[in-house]
């Protein structure tokens, strides 16, 4: 996945959570379209029909012309 944020990314075809950029300077919390955001873990733990009503992910988002990697752990 390119930029955006969470919200972004679950909506995809088979999407999954993410994080927002909380460290980043965009009052929105989206990653720039230069990052590359991977997932490496994704885990539903929401109740039937509430699906990722609850659960975590974790990866990294990349922005290979910044030099910059963000790590990222979310539970909610």
């Amino acid at each position: 996945m390119g930029g955006g944020d969470t919200n972004d990314h679950i909506k995809q075809a088979e999407g999954v959570p993410t994080t927002f950029f909380y460290t980043g300077k965009s009052d929105n919390l989206a990653f720039p379209s230069t990052y590359q955001i991977l997932v490496f873990k994704a885990q539903d733990q929401g109740k039937p029909g509430f699906k990722w009503n609850h659960g975590h992910s974790y990866g990294v988002a990349i922005d290979s012309s910044a030099s910059e990697i963000i790590y990222w752990v979310e539970k909610w």
